[in-house]
């Protein structure tokens, strides 16, 4: 199941990289990708996912993060454990650091543990999508796949990131409604919240 969401996920990362270059120099290709107006919606949809994830784990009760629907599934503290791991990962070859960062999933388990994690990930991830330039953008990163390590720019691993988070909220989401809670983004007042947001 995973390895299929990766490769969509890739596929998809592929597709857009292709449409968005072809015929381009690589001089052009640089000027399209890196201005501050086609940054932007990375940042913006990077910013909304990582919130539902975090929203998600602040609303579900503790008692609910051993859930799992079956037993071959991973219970909800895992798949946050999953988002922190990945944003460390995928955000570190972006910055070319060495991933030192500890493994979270099925390491931390309590909501404390968990929400601080996730946030620190978040953190660490900002500093990639803000600090994208010009010349890094086309700059060759290291995607560690299930299938193995997968070359790709940086934007794109960005945008890969992007659709793992996208990925883990949406089965988030589905063990929320099996335990009767609202997920963040079919929340009236979540979005009450963020509109009265300057």
């Amino acid at each position: 199941m995973y390895k299929l969401s990766f490769l969509f996920i890739l596929f998809a990362a592929a597709a857009a990289f292709g449409q968005e270059t072809s015929g381009k120099t690589a001089s052009e290709k640089q000027t399209s990708i890196n201005s501050t107006n086609s940054l932007l919606p990375s940042k913006r949809s990077y910013d909304a996912g990582a919130n539902m994830v975090l929203l998600s784990a602040e609303k579900t009760p503790e008692e609910f993060y051993s859930f799992k629907p079956t037993t071959t599934m991973a219970t909800f503290a895992e798949i946050l454990g999953a988002v922190a791991d990945w944003n460390y990962r995928n955000c570190s070859g972006v910055l070319g650091d060495k991933n030192e960062h500890a493994r979270v999933q099925g390491v931390k388990t309590s909501k404390t543990e968990l929400l601080t994690a996730l946030k620190d990930a978040i953190a660490y991830c900002d500093k990639a999508y803000e600090g994208m330039t010009e010349a890094s953008a086309f700059q060759t990163a290291t995607f560690s796949s299930p299938m193995g390590p997968l070359p790709m720019a940086k934007h794109q691993l960005l945008n890969v990131n992007i659709g793992l988070n996208s990925v883990h909220y949406g089965n988030l989401m589905v063990y929320m409604w099996i335990k009767n809670i609202t997920p963040p983004n079919s929340d009236p007042a979540v979005w009450k919240k963020a509109a009265e947001k300057p």
